[in-house]
């Protein structure tokens, strides 16, 4: 943060709210240690406690909020992912299904197969029985 001159306006990165004047004639009595009275440094002190209880609050009151964001986002990422993998799972049993379905009628085929070649096979047996 950019320390103001002393006599001049605050810099613009302090908030208004902040006894920044105050604080600036304080520091720079401390700097060139000059005499500060208790009376003046007290009231001075409750002030900066004050704004760190207000700073505390609202670092407190960000990071929650930050924290309910992210967890909203993962909850949509899970739901998302899940939603993919739902759909791949109905794509994989379709295909699966569809397989299944050209093997029902692979083994039917193949049991037609076998059965004409029993039949032929039986007569070829009966014919070959005849002279």
């Amino acid at each position: 943060m950019t320390q103001p001159d002393s006599d001049s306006n605050p810099a613009p990165d302090w908030p208004a709210f902040l006894p920044h004047r105050e604080i600036d004639r304080l520091l720079e009595r401390l700097e060139h240690a000059a005499v500060v009275g208790p009376a003046e440094a007290a009231r001075l002190l409750r002030l900066v406690t004050k704004e760190v209880q207000r700073l505390r609050s609202m670092a407190l009151r960000l990071t929650t909020e930050k924290l309910a964001e992210a967890d909203r986002e993962a909850r949509g990422i899970v739901t998302e992912a899940l939603g993919h993998a739902d759909s791949l799972r109905h794509a994989g049993l379709t295909v699966l299904n569809a397989r299944l379905d050209e093997a029902d009628r692979l083994m039917a085929t193949v049991r037609e197969a076998y059965r004409v070649e029993l039949r032929a096979a039986g007569l070829g047996a009966t014919g070959r029985a005849e002279p």
